[in-house]
């Protein structure tokens, strides 16, 4: 995805054999104000970004990568997370 918003959806149970169990992206995205739950990729369990990217707002329950948790950002990209207490995973 490229210049792409996704907000207000929810994601659950999806799974990615590589990046981002429900978004995978390579372009500039905005991501905010989802449900991310119970998700899995290699790479980040919800989302995995090789671009710029605000990730605001996201419930994210349950999620689990083998590498990075619930977000990655990958290492040709730039992201802004901003935190909120619903935002966060622990596995």
């Amino acid at each position: 995805m490229t210049g792409a918003t996704v907000q207000s959806n929810t994601f659950q149970s999806n799974v990615a054999a590589w990046s981002g169990g429900a978004i995978c992206g390579y372009g500039t995205a905005t991501i905010k104000a989802n449900n991310f739950v119970g998700n899995s990729g290699t790479w980040g369990g919800a989302i995995c970004v090789f671009a710029t990217a605000e990730i605001a707002g996201n419930r994210l329950t349950g999620n689990a990568a083998q590498r990075c948790g619930a977000i990655c950002v990958g290492d040709a990209g730039s992201g802004l997370l901003r935190t909120h207490p619903q935002q966060r995973d622990r596995q």
